[in-house]
């Protein structure tokens, strides 16, 4: 059964005890959190790696799909702010990568 976090945007892959830093992965077009779970295996101990999980997948599979990259950043941003303190590192693939650049750049400064 898949690890389903209280965010749906947010799929929870590796958990850590003692966390030294978090990423955030963005699966290619098409794609589900669970593309990235053997990536997430990989990790070694102290890391918290999640994955964004897109409407119409898994067990999101009833909701429909979003149609623009922008669409898509506009949405899944609320969620990755609510995690900003605690990710260190965002990485994808494709659509994911273009998705994760789209994130950085809506980015409010950082605070001083």
């Amino acid at each position: 059964m898949a690890k389903v976090g209280k965010d749906p945007w947010i799929r929870p892959l590796r958990g850590a005890a003692d966390v030294r830093a978090r990423v955030v992965f963005f699966p290619h077009a098409g794609g589900a959190a669970s593309f990235c779970t053997p990536f997430a295996r990989r990790f070694p101990d102290g890391y918290d790696v999640a994955a964004a999980q897109y409407p119409g997948r898994q067990e999101r599979r009833e909701e429909p799909f979003v149609t623009t990259v922008e669409g898509l950043a506009d949405r899944l941003l609320p969620s990755l702010r609510r995690e900003e303190h605690r990710v260190h590192r965002a990485d994808g693939r494709a659509l994911g990568f273009r998705h994760q650049g789209r994130h950085r750049h809506r980015r409010p400064a950082p605070r001083r």
